[in-house]
């Protein structure tokens, strides 16, 4: 919005700039930009990403050193914050620098996270001390889904199909592919059994809303696409709103069905994403969703035991 510049000049574009300094220059914490632009964050006994589960003080999901998402979201800043300096004409010779340094990021984020395979490629994980973390787990959807993407156009596509087909379930996707020999496909047990098996599979709602602007741009069958994937998720937005916390997303579902609800009752996150994804499938295929959001209704409008539940549950919806 060219009206709100001035007061993101201002107020914004200071603290932008200087965040990006501060993580180059090193903030500590075990964080640094190495030479080639890539961010690298933690170590053996830190947990910086949303994969935070740790058990007698030990992560169960080791992500230090570059996390996949991690350095999209650093890619995307900086790319943001090339654009606000052009905007605000404050282009200069730096500004050729920058370009050659985020040109260079791109091509080492490449060069150690994909990973080709006969279906298009996906990739890994985490890459640290020249190791890759070939692991098919959903943060990789970052490289896709946000405005300024770290990945070329052409390897979308596989990264898209490789979640599809291993993560993408009825409730959300799963945090790790079912062939991984780690893959947990129940989350219960104590508070131990629990976070073992938090980012080990059990499925996620809130990474739906970012897979489905993975899928938005990595396919030319957009309204196809969005049409099965709300038919994939029909159940969370159905039947599990009348679960757990009524008229509400849980946090978690098992990785494996029934995918029974677990974790908090009723999770902001898993809320705001989930209508993120419907406001992207109704922006993108409008008469899709028309149909969708039609038959989803009369779904939660049919007669049984609770039916004045059902109706408030159609009011939240509508």
């Amino acid at each position: 919005d060219p009206l709100a510049l001035p007061w993101v000049h201002s107020n914004a574009w200071p603290a932008l700039q200087q965040i990006v300094d501060g993580f180059r220059k090193g903030p500590g914490l075990d964080i640094y930009i190495d030479q080639e632009g890539l961010l690298h964050a933690g170590n053996a006994n830190t947990q910086y990403t949303w994969m935070d589960a740790q058990v007698h003080g030990h992560p169960v999901t080791p992500r230090h050193g570059c996390a996949v998402e991690l350095n999209a979201l650093w890619y995307n800043t900086l790319e943001f914050v090339q654009e606000l300096r052009e905007k605000f004409g404050e282009a200069d010779k730096e500004t050729k620098r920058e370009n050659d340094l985020l040109r260079t990021m791109r091509n080492a984020f490449f060069s150690r996270f994909f990973i080709p395979t006969p279906h298009g490629g996906y990739l890994g994980d985490v890459w640290r001390d020249g190791w890759l973390d070939r692991s098919i787990r959903p943060n990789q959807i970052f490289a896709v889904s946000l405005p300024y993407s770290i990945l070329a156009e052409q390897h979308f596509i596989g990264v898209w199909r490789t979640v599809k087909e291993n993560l993408l379930t009825p409730f959300g996707l799963r945090t790790l592919a079912p062939s991984d020999a780690s893959f947990k496909s129940r989350y219960e047990g104590g508070p131990n059994e629990r976070d073992a098996s938090y980012h080990q599979g059990t499925v996620w709602p809130w990474l739906l809303g970012h897979y489905t602007d993975c899928l938005v741009r990595a396919t030319w069958a957009v309204e196809q696409e969005i049409h099965d994937l709300l038919n994939t998720v029909a159940p969370l937005l159905s039947e599990h709103l009348l679960q757990a916390g009524i008229g509400s997303l849980s946090e978690v579902f098992d990785a494996a069905p029934p995918y029974r609800p677990n974790g908090c009752i009723a999770q902001a996150w898993s809320v705001a994403e989930c209508l993120r994804m419907l406001m992207t499938a109704r922006k993108k295929a409008p008469g899709v969703y028309a149909n969708f959001e039609t038959r989803l209704k009369q779904k939660l409008l049919k007669p049984s035991d609770d039916t004045a539940g059902q109706g408030r549950v159609v009011e939240t919806l509508g």
